[in-house]
């Protein structure tokens, strides 16, 4: 007797898993809001500018950045992200992120530049 309770028991756990993960599928399978893909895409071109900002392609920079407005206006970063690259755009000279001349600690990325490869990162993992 004892041991028909406990393959009850282990039936019903075994049940209740894969009803747990059934459920959980279906809610990956829900349909998308329309307004995800234009965050998605504004999301793209706003971290390809910061990439590109931080390599000194600003012309290619803010035109990411302005595409990024088009997608989504309301983008809490993006106005401060071209007054960063304007007027580098209009200085004709890329600001490099370190001194090559100089020492080994010189030559450490900014703190700019990591936090635009963790951005990066951050939202390559969010699509993948």
């Amino acid at each position: 007797m004892v041991s028909m309770v406990i393959l009850v028991v282990i039936i019903l756990c075994a049940g209740g898993i894969v009803w747990m993960r059934w459920r959980r599928g279906q809610a990956y399978t829900t349909p998308i809001a329309p307004e995800a893909p234009r965050e998605t895409l504004a999301l793209q071109a706003f971290t390809h500018g910061n990439t590109c900002l931080a390599a000194g392609q600003f012309t290619e920079a803010i035109a990411a950045f302005h595409q990024t407005r088009a997608l989504e206006p309301k983008h809490p970063h993006v106005a401060g992200r071209l007054a960063e690259g304007e007027p580098r755009q209009d200085a004709g000279s890329a600001t490099p992120l370190g001194n090559p001349t100089a020492g080994p600690a010189a030559r450490e990325p900014s703190a700019l530049a990591s936090w635009l490869v963790a951005l990066r990162r951050l939202a390559m993992s969010d699509t993948g």
